[in-house]
């Protein structure tokens, strides 16, 4: 049960990290007055609508894994307590 529960951690890790940056980034771009930016290098334009969405994303990823991580550890207690 206890490797289960690191598994799902590891695993909550790898798109809160995604979400985050993906956030981090998408933040930084300056946007034209349609709301949209031009990735030239990558021929990618990317909208400005989808930023609070990455953000929101990502803090339920953030919440998730924070409390995934509470429950392990207090697993971990438990079971050293016994």
């Amino acid at each position: 049960m206890l490797t289960g529960q690191f598994f799902l951690c590891f695993l909550l890790v790898l798109p809160t990290i995604f979400f985050g940056w993906e956030f981090v980034f998408r933040y930084g771009l300056v946007y034209n007055e349609t709301g949209r930016c031009f990735d030239e290098k990558n021929a990618v334009t990317y909208h400005a609508q989808a930023t609070p969405v990455y953000g929101a994303i990502f803090v339920f990823c953030l919440v998730t894994l924070a409390m995934m991580c509470r429950w392990t550890l207090k697993t971990v207690r438990r079971l050293k307590s016994t």
